[in-house]
């Protein structure tokens, strides 16, 4: 099961979920599954991307940005050895 972070909502995932299933109507345990794995890898997209749009706005205004919950996740990745915040995205 994927986790939520602090900045994504239950409802927003629920949304993308409903949508995912409604338009590929999956039938049987296998197509459910297939579904379920569609729905995630979509969400990690949205959340790399939105991500992605935390650490260019950090490049730019550091000082706001560090209130976001964003930034300790960023943070995190800022400190894997050999590559940088975008890189690791």
């Amino acid at each position: 099961m994927l986790s939520l972070l602090p900045f994504e909502t239950q409802a927003a995932f629920d949304t993308l979920a409903a949508a995912l299933r409604a338009d590929l109507l999956p039938q049987g345990g296998h197509e459910s599954f297939l579904v379920d794995l569609m729905i995630e890898a979509r969400w990690r997209i949205a959340r790399i991307n939105h991500l992605e749009a935390a650490a260019l706005e950090a490049a730019l205004d550091p000082e706001t940005a560090q209130t976001k919950p964003e930034a300790r996740i960023l943070a995190l990745f800022a400190k894997s050895k050999n590559t940088g915040v975008l890189s690791v995205l």
